[in-house]
């Protein structure tokens, strides 16, 4: 699943509002939206927090597109 479904249907799942969830990330209720919306990827510390918030359904490996080893590109 791509990145902008996977946030919104985790942020969901918690009965979230793209306006809790930037509450948690330390980001905008707009940044948010653009990730839903596929307009705009996570970087940096805002990919880290994401990946800390479920690390099995957000890898850090995808959320920074790093290659993992033996893995087809």
């Amino acid at each position: 699943m791509r990145f902008s479904k996977e946030i919104k249907s985790w942020r969901k799942e918690r009965a979230l509002t793209q306006v809790n969830l930037a509450r948690e990330l330390g980001i905008t209720q707009r940044a948010v939206g653009y990730y839903e919306q596929g307009l705009s990827v996570p970087k940096g510390s805002i990919a880290l927090k994401i990946h800390k918030l479920d690390p099995a359904r957000f890898p850090l490996e995808e959320l920074l597109c790093i290659p993992r080893e033996g893995r087809e590109r």
